[in-house]
């Protein structure tokens, strides 16, 4: 799946756990109760995707770009990887970092 082109597909409920998914494009993509647990998601597009209530736990999303994602706090991101994640304007607000990796985020 690396590099693939998958934005604007609705991939709701999509059970993609442990999928290498680097430098693909999911911008637009509709993601709500996806399972990505453990994806490897480094340098993806996830630009204006909408992940509520994804399973993003122990991913791998560093250089991932999130501008204008949809991630609310029902979003599971434990033992994330975000390091060099660009987060402007962004709210995290009630999610869960708890094991995150941040490092070189902006």
């Amino acid at each position: 799946w690396e590099g693939y082109q998958l934005g604007s597909f609705d991939l709701s409920g999509a059970r993609l756990g442990g999928a290498k998914l680097s430098g693909a494009d999911l911008s637009g993509a509709d993601l709500p109760g996806a399972n990505l647990q453990r994806c490897d998601l480094q340098n993806a597009n996830l630009t204006k995707a909408n992940l509520q209530g994804c399973n993003l736990e122990a991913g791998d999303l560093q250089g991932c770009h999130l501008e204008q994602a949809q991630l609310l706090s029902a979003s599971a991101v434990r033992g994330c990887n975000f390091g060099a994640v660009a987060w402007e304007g962004y709210q995290l607000g009630g999610i869960d970092l708890s094991g995150t990796k941040l490092g070189g985020a902006k």
